[in-house]
């Protein structure tokens, strides 16, 4: 199973159980080739330094294994009203990506551009705890 598959997976296991992103997605800079850095935000995410710690888990937690740490830059949590969170919204479908891999190139952001983007999740309104409604 590739890269993008395992956080794929991951991704949809964690917004099932924890609740849903706003924007999930690996993001390829140009001063690190061949890393993605993993781009999260979600209203359940509780901040700082904990968000970054409990992501990193909740996706090591749900693939399993380890074998993915280096093709990983870092781990990036923010918050939905970020511009970088918009400017992502902005290059999906109106609809969003839900659980899916929708693939940007050339993504421009703050003078900067991203090459590579798999964007796993965007939703402008994500409709909370999967389990929740579910049940």
């Amino acid at each position: 199973m590739n890269l993008f598959e395992q956080f794929r997976q991951a991704e949809e296991t964690i917004s099932t159980d924890q609740g849903q992103f706003y924007l999930f997605g690996l993001f390829e800079r140009d001063d690190v080739p061949n890393k993605y850095d993993v781009v999260v935000s979600a209203a359940w995410l509780p901040g700082g330094r904990t968000s970054l710690m409990m992501i990193a888990e909740l996706v090591r937690s749900a693939i399993g294994s380890d074998d993915w740490w280096p093709k990983i830059g870092k781990f990036v949590v923010l918050p939905s009203s970020s511009s970088f969170v918009k400017a992502v919204l902005g290059r999906v479908p109106d609809d969003g990506v839900l659980h899916d891999m929708k693939v940007l190139n050339d993504l421009p952001y703050d003078g900067e551009i991203i090459r590579n983007a798999v964007v796993i999740t965007a939703q402008k309104h994500p409709v909370g705890n999967m389990a929740a409604v579910a049940s």
